[in-house]
């Protein structure tokens, strides 16, 4: 023990701290490395003294061995670091080198990819331009189509208020025709019957003069006949022969294809044709005695520009009851019912600014007719008095 304490303590004045600090380093990893040594070979070297210069050759060999592993060490990380810096100088020109290229190169993919976004912009906002423009030509048409069923909406329902006021005129007028109808039978009834009582009387008192009393009561019956003719004239009734009849009629044929012709300058052929056969047939309904197998051809069926038969009109008009007054009056209400219907269906056809410009020129080419001699003006005055519906006229357009 003290030998080695004495070897430790040459090898500690010969070694610096950090020689001795390597060397304790070297000798555990050596340990951990070799296998341990036998204590029976050092004991005999230990027993004998040993040499002193055996162990100052391990001291070199030592040191030799450290300054190699140290050298190694130092040279790894000295090579390391050269290494290191190396790279770092490689990749910093290798980046100083391709970096341009590369902000090139990326500006370069940027430009293009820039172009094909703004191209397809472009493209976006040409296609919604488009959509908005179908799209607004789409708003205006459902924007029209909607006015356009609101106005036809709007017309129908005032054509539908038309229709029912004139029904309802229809009515009110039906309702006065049979309260008058009404009141003259009661009122002939009476006259009847009165006459009747004055009869008897008359006979009572007369039995023995029958003969004269029969010539006085022709006579009677005569003057009474002129007396009820001229309060008629005087009231306002109109008789009219069976020419002049004619020449109405024929004046009211006339006057419905001139109407026709106007009529159609506003509404299709068709649909004109299609009311002047309604109106006439209506007007039959109102005045069958009169028009009774004057609207139809000879198979029985409409006539389809709604003219009517002059021969048959006028036989209906002989055979019918009554005096000549009555007659007349019929014969003029029932063209009269004719011709309004046909106004009326012109104004709910069209609007009343149009049927007052087809009265006018229907009037005009009239009056021309009118104006050609003296028996055209008396026509024409019956005409335009009793004929021409008073709606269908504005104030002074007599002739």
């Amino acid at each position: 023990m003290e030998n080695k304490n004495e070897i430790q303590a040459e090898n500690s004045a010969v070694l610096t701290e950090e020689e001795e600090a390597l060397l304790r380093e070297f000798e555990e990893e050596r340990r951990e490395k070799s296998p341990a040594p036998e204590p029976q070979k050092e004991e005999p070297s230990r027993q004998n003294g040993g040499s002193s210069k055996a162990t100052e050759a391990d001291v070199t060999e030592l040191r030799r061995l450290i300054e190699e592993e140290m050298r190694a060490k130092i040279e790894n990380e000295l090579r390391s670091k050269i290494e290191l810096e190396l790279r770092v100088d490689m990749a910093d020109r290798i980046r100083a080198e391709i970096e341009p290229d590369i902000r090139k190169q990326v500006e370069a993919e940027m430009r293009v990819k820039y172009e094909d976004i703004m191209k397809d912009v472009e493209k976006v906002e040409a296609d919604v331009a488009l959509r908005e423009k179908e799209m607004r030509k789409k708003i205006e048409a459902e924007l029209e189509a909607r006015i356009r069923r609101d106005l036809e909406f709007e017309r129908n329902k005032k054509q539908e208020e038309i229709i029912k006021k004139l029904e309802m005129i229809e009515g009110i007028e039906a309702k006065n025709a049979r309260l008058q109808e009404e009141e003259i039978k009661k009122s002939l009834k009476e006259e009847m019957k009165k006459e009747i009582e004055e009869e008897r009387e008359k006979k009572k008192a007369e039995l023995l003069k029958k003969l004269e009393n029969s010539q006085k009561s022709a006579m009677s019956e005569q003057l009474q006949k002129e007396k009820v003719r001229t309060d008629t004239r005087k009231q306002g009734a109109v008789v009219i022969a069976h020419s002049e009849k004619l020449v109405l009629l024929r004046l009211f044929e006339e006057t419905q294809k001139v109407l026709m012709e106007l009529m159609t300058a506003y509404m299709a052929a068709k649909k004109v044709e299609t009311i002047f056969v309604k109106s006439i047939e209506k007007a039959e309904k109102k005045n069958p005695d009169v028009l009774k197998k004057a609207t139809v051809d000879k198979d029985g069926k409409n006539r389809h520009d709604g003219s009517v038969e002059v021969a048959r009109i006028l036989s209906n008009v002989n055979a019918l009851s009554g005096g000549e007054e009555k007659k007349t009056l019929m014969f003029f209400k029932a063209l009269q019912d004719i011709f309004d219907e046909r106004i009326i269906e012109a104004e709910t056809g069209t609007d009343l600014e149009t049927k007052d410009k087809i009265m006018s020129a229907l009037l005009a080419k009239v009056d021309r007719v009118f104006a050609k001699s003296e028996f055209n003006r008396k026509m024409g005055n019956y005409f335009m008095e009793y004929i021409v519906p008073n709606t269908s006229m504005t104030s002074g357009e007599n002739i």
